[in-house]
């Protein structure tokens, strides 16, 4: 059995698990992350509609554009049917052709990503039929990572410290942040990456406090410096952020970086399976709030990682759900003091039966950061 295979397997046990007889009922995802999830196929289909059906009767269906469906045809196994449409066909005809066969008492779905208009497609076919949510059962089985997940993860991991240290090569005074994201970029192709994670973040000087800021053409001279970036390497991502001090360390600064360090160390260290995610949240966010900066942290501790960069779970205040072993999240405390910089420091970690794993590893000491 291949791993896409177990994949949609697991998911139906996990639900089965909850009552769930599905002897009528209708899945579908359409997130193309988890499509490639369930079935080693991965596109983007932007406005043209792409599902994966499944029901008990006729098993595993992939809708999608004819454009992708020789791509498709070489990754899908034997047990996922395909049918495609042309831009010239009606995509929302060949759903109905589909369902018209079916007894339908349920629809599951992603109710996190499908569109109202394409709920409306489900509702005309089977008007009778109840909508049901997805997305936890989905979240559920990604969330715990196989040992195959783990080792493409941190091959992913490895390879984001090598583009960083090749990209900061190049660093002279004077660079703009774009400049900087084209070094890093450029070598995230050198090193294989099929794309970027998400949006390169080169931040400099005050800018440093935006935590989701976009690089521009300001001139990179004396101050922070902050990096956030990752790759996606065989469907699985990284991420990383670093925070740079360009010069000698100022007095408030340096203090600024000491505290966020403290609080991400004792995050990942102290990282326990059964422990919950507000109360890891809570680690890092009490270092900080001692530190007098606890206004300045204003998001989250951290988010799931895996085919996609944000996945569940949530690391955050008011998540009572429970560290399990096999999950993989980032851990990345911040302060942003606004008109003077701000410092993220992220690593993502795998936990296991012993505690927390940083899958990066770029050096973070203050020493190591001054450029």
């Amino acid at each position: 059995m291949n791993v896409n295979q177990s994949n949609r397997d697991k998911l139906i046990q996990h639900m089965k698990a909850f009552d769930t007889e599905l002897t009528n009922d209708v899945l579908l995802i359409t997130h193309p992350k988890h499509v490639y999830y369930f079935t080693g196929f991965y596109t983007n289909p932007h406005e043209r509609f792409m599902g994966l059906f499944w029901h008990k009767e006729q098993g595993w269906t992939l809708i999608l554009p004819k454009l992708d469906a020789q791509a498709a045809s070489s990754k899908v196994d034997e047990h996922v049917s395909l049918i495609s449409y042309s831009d010239e066909q009606d995509p929302k005809a060949k759903v109905h052709e589909w369902l018209q066969k079916l007894q339908i008492d349920n629809y599951w779905f992603e109710d996190n990503f499908l569109t109202f208009d394409r709920v409306l497609w489900l509702q005309e076919a089977r008007p009778e039929a109840s909508c049901k949510s997805l997305a936890s059962f989905v979240n559920a089985i990604k969330a715990i990572k196989t040992s195959a997940e783990i080792e493409l993860l941190q091959e992913a991991a490895n390879k984001t410290d090598s583009v960083l240290k090749q990209a900061l090569q190049q660093f002279k005074l004077g660079m703009t942040e774009s400049d900087v994201v084209a070094e890093i970029e450029f070598q995230a192709k050198k090193h294989g990456a099929e794309q970027m994670s998400f949006g390169t973040s080169v931040l400099g000087g005050y800018k440093s406090a935006l935590p989701h800021g976009k690089a521009g053409a300001e001139k990179l001279t004396q101050g922070f410096m902050l990096i956030d970036f990752g790759i996606a390497l065989a469907g699985y991502t990284s991420d990383m952020t670093r925070t740079f001090h360009i010069g000698p360390w100022q007095e408030e600064a340096l203090n600024i970086y000491e505290t966020v360090l403290r609080a991400e160390k004792a995050a990942i260290a102290q990282a326990k399976v059964g422990m919950t995610f507000e109360e890891l949240d809570s680690i890092a966010r009490t270092i900080i709030s001692e530190a007098d900066f606890g206004e300045y942290f204003v998001h989250r501790l951290g988010h799931g990682l895996g085919t996609d960069v944000h996945e569940y779970p949530s690391i955050s205040k008011g998540n009572t759900d429970k560290i399990q072993e096999g999950m993989v999240f980032t851990i990345e405390p911040g302060i942003y003091v606004p008109e003077f910089g701000g410092v993220r420091i992220e690593d993502a970690v795998y936990m296991t039966s012993e505690g927390a794993v940083a899958l990066t590893s770029f050096p973070k000491e203050s020493k190591d950061v001054l450029l």
